[in-house]
This record gives C-alpha cells, structure tokens and sequence, in this order.
C-alpha cells in the first residue's frame, strides 16, 4: 500500500485532534508532510508530533501552496469563514481536499467550490466530525452508562422507572 502524503491547513481542534491522530497510528499508510497553523504553539505541537522540519510549516496557507508540494491531499480545518479561499486555492493546484464543514459560509460560494472542483477533476470530501466533541463524548458516556437509552420507548420506560 503506498504511503498518502497529506498537507494539514488548520492545526486546531478538528485538524490536529480529529483527523491527523490516524497518521500516528498507522504511519506506514498517511504522512504529513507539510502543515499551516497561524498560532505558533499549536503549529510547533503538530510540526513535533508528525516530525515535520521547520521549512514545511507555516503560518499562511498561501506559502504551503506556492511550494508546490507532490501531496495526495490537503485538509482544510481552518476556522469556518475561512474554507473558501483555500479550498479554492488547493483545488487550482489540483490537491484532493477533505474540507471541514462549513464548506463556505455563503450558498454560492459553496455551489462555487463543488463547481470548481468537477471541473479541476479533483476529490472533494466534506467531514463533519462531532463524535470527538465535549458535548457528544458526554452524550455517549451516557448511553454507555445506561443513563440515556437511544430508542425512544426504552426512555420513556427509564423516565417512568426513575419517578
């Protein structure tokens, strides 16, 4: 199996802790080679744990794009108004993209991605990821514990079974 080279745009919650920790576990299938991160600490943290050298991290996605990576991938975890420019940017050079939603932040703009991205010939994923959230991680704790019950009969039943 050949080894995906992947460019991160947005080291934070989603890109870091979401959807990079797979290229930890299984480093023979997905590499990093390159990350965009504007807040030094985190971009030192991802850059660290994926043993990325200084010169392949930055704090534009413009300068990770201008170098003309051989990448299989990029994806793009920045914050939710700004998908657009990058993605547009990323699908120009011709990168397969995994996008956090929002895809844009307007109707156009994101009809405008898809659009440029049938024509480019390029993948387009779209990932909405909760399950690693505070509020859903709490919800599945409760389910597990027997506090919460998925179907609606067993819930009404464990409404009645508490008073």
């Amino acid at each position: 199996m050949k080894q995906i080279k992947l460019g991160l745009i947005g080291a934070g919650e989603r890109g870091a802790n979401c959807y990079a920790p797979y290229a930890l576990k299984y480093p023979a299938e997905v590499k990093f080679v390159c990350v965009v991160e504007r807040m030094d600490s985190r971009r030192e943290a991802f850059a660290n744990a994926h043993h990325i050298p200084e010169e392949d991290c930055f704090d534009d996605w413009h300068a990770l794009l201008d170098k003309g990576y051989d990448l299989d991938g990029v994806i793009i975890a920045t914050q939710d108004q700004e998908h657009y420019e990058p993605a547009m940017a990323a699908i120009d050079k011709g990168y397969n993209i995994l996008l956090e939603k929002p895809m844009a932040e307007t109707a156009e703009k994101t009809r405008r991605i898809v659009e440029a991205a049938k024509e480019k010939g390029t993948f387009l994923m779209v990932c909405h990821v909760l399950r690693h959230t505070p509020y859903f991680r709490a919800i599945k704790q409760a389910i597990d514990e027997g506090i919460l019950a998925l179907c609606p009969q067993l819930c009404k039943r464990q409404l009645e079974e508490r008073g």
